[in-house]
């Protein structure tokens, strides 16, 4: 069975970066809540999946791709709900914090143009510090 479904989880009217279009718009999302719905969209992917194999249908090949917002150090839209800035926390999650407590493969693209090379380089060490 060929099927593509796309499911939005977030979006705001304006197209913008989602830690300041949330406050423009007064439509902040925490950490908690974006991990949570993605956790339980994953989940239902996964029931998918084995209740096709109960009923013998092929799923096997399932594949799920997560695109985030902006790149690995990109903060997430949730600023108003987490703590404020202090010496070791500047108020925003980055996208690579806010998506580790899945433990998710990642398939990452980088740019190997002028000033790309230092920005994949960052952000791949970025996601093995992270693990």
């Amino acid at each position: 069975m060929n099927d593509i479904r796309c499911q939005t989880l977030f979006s705001w009217k304006t197209p913008a970066s989602p830690h300041l279009v949330s406050r423009w718009e007064n439509a902040p999302v925490s950490d908690e809540e974006v991990v949570s719905k993605l956790s339980a969209v994953l989940r239902d992917i996964d029931n998918t999946k084995n209740n096709d194999a109960d009923n013998n249908l092929d799923t096997a090949s399932i594949t799920t791709i997560i695109e985030s917002a902006g790149g690995v150090l990109s903060p997430s839209s949730s600023s108003p709900f987490n703590k404020t800035t202090t010496a070791d926390h500047w108020g925003w999650s980055t996208q690579a914090d806010l998506y580790a407590p899945l433990r998710i493969p990642v398939v990452f693209v980088g740019d190997g143009k002028l000033g790309g090379i230092s920005v994949t380089l960052s952000s791949l060490e970025a996601l093995w510090t992270r693990g």
